[in-house]
């Protein structure tokens, strides 16, 4: 029995590491396309996303399912039989990178949205970083320079 579970636990490291091989190719994917600012193809992305963080929370209960619901217990207690430490780190290596790109896409994502906020504010004269400028008589000016002296 031991021997089954040992198997099916290197079995479903093997099906979540090819699981998050693909999140890594879909954040990759991501990242150009916020890049190239191509909005349009972000739903897709995002869904494509989500459905495989959803495949890999599902690996993660098998996983736990198969290591007596402790994983870092039964990696403990199995040492390095049939490489499982060795494959269990290389699983959460590759993770670390998911979430070091996903943080990264989150970032450009954020700036972005600053960036249209900002222009949104501009267009529609709610730019709150702009100081009010005024004419030599005292009234307010539609100018976009800081100090008008005369009228024209």
């Amino acid at each position: 029995m031991t021997e089954d579970n040992d198997k099916k636990f290197l079995e479903l490291v093997a099906a979540t590491g090819e699981e998050v091989d693909a999140l890594l190719f879909i954040l990759h994917k991501e990242k150009d396309i916020l890049a190239k600012r191509d909005f349009s193809s972000l739903p897709e992305i995002l869904n494509s996303k989500l459905q495989s963080a959803d495949r890999i929370e599902l690996f993660e209960k098998d996983l736990q399912g198969a290591a007596n619901n402790n994983i870092a217990d039964y990696i403990q207690e199995k040492g390095n039989d049939l490489g499982i430490t060795e494959k269990w780190h290389e699983l959460q290596k590759k993770i670390e990178k998911c979430k070091a790109l996903n943080l990264a896409n989150k970032k450009i994502t954020d700036a972005n949205q600053n960036e249209i906020e900002r222009l949104l504010a501009v267009l529609t004269g709610k730019n709150s970083s702009k100081q009010e400028t005024y004419s030599a008589s005292g009234s307010k000016s539609n100018s976009s320079f800081g100090n008008v002296i005369t009228k024209a």
